[in-house]
């Protein structure tokens, strides 16, 4: 278990319910968990490899937990 199937767990669950709230907004978890299945779509289709280093800079807290999700999550499995 890691931090993306609890995510999309939580989204299946209570996907209405709200995920996060920050200034930059509010994401329920649905919608979180959507916004992270396409990135790490793009960066599968982009190459990425599993094993692959990735390098993320962010000053804001939660645009770098949405850059860094995708890579926690089973993304590998998203390829078919």
């Amino acid at each position: 278990m890691n931090v993306g199937y609890l995510l999309s767990n939580s989204a299946r669950k209570y996907p209405e319910r709200l995920a996060i709230i920050s200034e930059e907004g509010e994401w329920t978890y649905k919608a979180f968990d959507q916004r992270t299945s396409r990135l790490a779509g793009a960066m599968l289709n982009a190459g990425l490899k599993k094993g692959d280093r990735v390098l993320f800079f962010s000053s804001i807290a939660v645009t770098l937990l949405k850059s860094i999700l995708p890579h926690l999550r089973p993304a590998w499995s998203l390829r078919r």
